[in-house]
């Protein structure tokens, strides 16, 4: 039985066969999804494997088979393609990092539109955006922990500013697993903004990999099985520069 068209976020391709794949995609409308597709792999074939790479926004056609559980994908394509990501090192990489910590927060085989709507705008966003983006993975990281409902509470004051991961609040003295100093401080900062003031922020790069150690550290605590990643060193490496 045929489905009706979706669109999806690439979440990962696995080799199936010598010609197919299995993808794995954030869809709109059933959550996570894995479908089979063949002959893929294939010169001649119209689908290009450039579609298929992870965190690529597309519109798909599952089909439901008979012979496995696993659904077909009828037919495929971008929408809204990527301009400049592909193009960008900084921007590919980046989305190397997101995409290996959506790999291990998105497990829900059921409708979550409000979430695939955010994530989807924020890809657009980032693609289109022209200035600096150093920051870009903070503010997402943490506006997406509001869908995964384990958004941290901004309580950051004078008598309040060492971060608290297990209690997801800023608290008036030292503990195990809490942040401070200037990373309290642009955490705070980071709480109160949104990707249209993405250029304005200045966090300077230490900082800036305070913030993201204690973001990561943070999923880790809330987040059952969330592992250390194998592109943080890369993202490191290429977000060197000081706003």
């Amino acid at each position: 039985m045929d489905s009706c068209a979706t669109r999806a976020i690439i979440l990962r391709q696995t080799k199936y066969s010598e010609s197919s794949i299995i993808l794995k995609a954030f869809t709109e409308h059933s959550g996570v999804q894995s479908y089979i597709l063949r002959g893929v792999r294939k010169k001649n074939k119209k689908t290009g494997m450039a579609v298929l790479q992870p965190m690529t926004l597309v519109s798909l056609v599952p089909v439901a088979s008979p012979k496995s559980e696993l659904k077909h994908v009828r037919e495929i394509h971008p929408v809204a393609p990527y301009s400049s990501i592909p193009f960008d090192v900084t921007k590919s990489s980046v989305l190397i990092f997101l995409n290996e910590i959506l790999n291990q927060v998105l497990k829900e085989e059921s409708a979550d539109e409000t979430l695939f709507t955010f994530l989807f705008h924020s890809l657009e966003f980032f693609d289109q955006y022209d200035g600096p983006v150093a920051n870009f993975h903070l503010l997402f990281l943490l506006q997406l922990t509001k869908y995964l409902g384990i958004y941290p509470r901004n309580n950051y004051s004078a008598t309040h500013q060492w971060f608290d991961v297990g209690q997801g609040e800023f608290t008036r003295s030292k503990a195990d697993y809490t942040y401070a100093d200037e990373t309290g401080k642009h955490l705070s900062i980071l709480l109160k903004s949104d990707f249209e003031v993405l250029g304005a922020l200045r966090i300077p790069h230490a900082v800036r990999t305070s913030v993201n150690a204690l973001l990561l550290s943070y999923y880790k605590y809330h987040i059952p099985g969330f592992r250390d990643l194998k592109s943080l060193e890369v993202i490191q490496m290429i977000l060197t520069e000081d706003d």
